[in-house]
């Protein structure tokens, strides 16, 4: 029979093995990630920064100026993001807190887990009250160029009840614009989402006009800007995550030739909004949604179109080029077609 002290020793080893390991696990998730479930466009597309800044699988986290996230994508582009001008008392939240949160269902399980992947958003801090911030993003290329991230991403990560309820994004320049829309369940048809726009098209608030939990939220997108501010408020507790694009088109050559990479210089029409107004989004899908906006390809390109990818994946010499594909579009970049009779 083993001893009252043997069990004891026995019960705080296994409970400090336990805590080792997990912090090990919680210390392994990315400072950003994609969204790898739901009915969200650009899932592919977005990196969301975590805010667990502690580690250890836990929201709460309060966001204080020069809280600083870094970042290396699978392409090598090293991001840093830095926060300034707090006001009020920012904290980390978990995207799925609250059951009725529309976040899981357009952008769900990213970091492929739903633990401390999923720290991305950042709430008003206490009930009823109104945070600000402003969140500085510098993307460092392989080949050593640096400069703005190619398009800052918001979106509402909770639920908005009412008009007391909001999250804000402004811009120093440009125009803010409306890319993307979600709603818990996918029910279209419950949808109640306010998009104020004011400061000449640079500031959009996002708020529900109606009444009631899980009737969606919407996906801003500001492009080429170092910085954004946002705001955020609650009836109680209210919270939105930021993310960003990263648009990069890898060579389809076999690996022998070396890894070429190239920027993609995307443009975004549409997404627009007459300034000062309210504008209600329609209760249609997201995908048939005629007042969001969309991405278009620069004019020159190799290849049909742009193969947008997190990472080069290369193939052996003499392999078939489409089995480098990583989204699914198999873009090859070469010329189609050619007629090389009328060539000279």
């Amino acid at each position: 029979m083993k001893t009252p002290n043997f069990q004891r020793q026995t019960h705080l080893i296994l409970l400090f093995l336990s805590c080792f390991f997990n912090s090990i696990a919680f210390a392994q998730v990315p400072d950003a990630d994609k969204a790898t479930t739901g009915s969200g466009l650009y899932k592919d597309r977005i990196f969301w920064l975590n805010w667990d800044l502690n580690k250890d699988g836990v929201a709460g986290d309060l966001i204080v100026n020069g809280v600083t996230k870094t970042f290396t994508s699978p392409a090598g582009v090293i991001y840093q993001a830095t926060i300034s001008n707090v006001t009020g008392t920012p904290k980390s939240s978990k995207s799925y807190d609250y059951s009725g949160n529309n976040f899981p269902d357009g952008y769900g399980n990213i970091g492929g887990n739903t633990g401390a992947g999923n720290i991305v958003g950042i709430n008003n801090g206490c009930n009823a009250c109104t945070s600000t911030f402003r969140i500085t993003i510098t993307a460092n290329y392989p080949n050593g160029i640096s400069g703005n991230v190619a398009a800052f991403v918001i979106g509402g990560t909770e639920t908005l009840a009412s008009t007391n309820e909001y999250y804000q994004l402004t811009v120093p320049s440009g125009t803010v614009r409306y890319m993307d829309k979600y709603v818990k369940n996918n029910n279209w048809a419950n949808t109640s989402i306010r998009l104020d726009v004011s400061n000449s098209g640079k500031t959009i608030k996002v708020t529900n006009p109606g009444s009631g939990d899980s009737r969606g939220d919407a996906l801003l997108i500001a492009e080429d800007v170092p910085y954004i501010d946002a705001q955020v408020k609650g009836g109680g507790g209210q919270h939105f995550g930021i993310g960003f694009l990263e648009d990069l088109d890898f060579s389809d050559a076999p690996n022998s030739y070396g890894k070429a990479t190239h920027i993609v210089n995307n443009s975004i029409q549409g997404g627009t909004f007459i300034s000062p107004s309210q504008n209600t989004l329609t209760t249609t899908t997201n995908i048939l949604d005629i007042q969001k906006g969309s991405f278009i390809s620069p004019n020159l390109t190799l290849g049909n179109n742009i193969d947008v990818e997190s990472a080069y994946n290369p193939v052996a010499t003499g392999n078939d080029p489409n089995t480098d594909d990583i989204t699914g579009i198999d873009d090859e970049d070469g010329i189609q077609d050619i007629n090389w009779s009328t060539c000279s």
